[in-house]
């Protein structure tokens, strides 16, 4: 992704970073988050019937990190929330910068839809194909407009800071 849109999913709060340090060597590291992922593959529907007891799905390539949490029965956000990662030892202690952001599709089908939606429903209304007799159907549309995005907006949000916070948790009991 470009950072000019790295930098407005960071300004919607649609994306975060972390930075953590464990008094760990890199390979002790490594070994104990692998203990608790399950590999990264194309489970699709089918991960929500899993029996593994770990709770994350990923992998560790070198010092790359990608992870996320498996996905749950009506948990809507927190099985896409992607944690990528790279860690890097100084002495003996590991550190590990992650940004926490949803699959790069996520946000663009939710900005698209809505510009997509609106976007031609303006147009009809400006053109006279949906006529002008009813005054209040474009400040209708508006305000439609802002609340469904919120939704949106405050769900994904949401998500961010929920992975966040489990992710953050999680590791830290992981490596106890």
């Amino acid at each position: 992704m470009n950072t000019s849109y790295q930098n407005f999913l960071k300004k919607l709060k649609w994306t975060d970073t972390l930075s953590l340090t464990f008094d760990l060597d890199s390979q002790e590291f490594k070994d104990r988050l692998r203990s608790h992922l399950d590999p990264y593959g194309p489970q699709g529907m089918f991960e929500v019937f899993s029996s593994s007891p770990n709770d994350y799905v990923g992998k560790i390539k070198g010092d790359e990190l990608l992870m996320r949490r498996k996905r749950k029965m009506f948990d809507w956000t927190m099985g896409s929330v992607l944690v990528r990662g790279k860690i890097t030892e100084n002495r003996d202690q590991v550190n590990l910068n992650a940004s926490i952001e949803f699959p790069s599709w996520v946000p663009g089908m939710v900005l698209g839809f809505f510009g997509l939606i609106y976007g031609m429903a303006f147009v009809l209304l400006l053109t006279g194909v949906i006529p002008n007799e009813v005054p209040w159907l474009g400040p209708f549309m508006v305000l439609h407009f802002v609340v469904l995005f919120s939704v949106f907006y405050f769900i994904l949000r949401k998500g961010i800071s929920s992975a966040k916070w489990h992710f953050e948790r999680d590791i830290r009991h992981f490596l106890a």
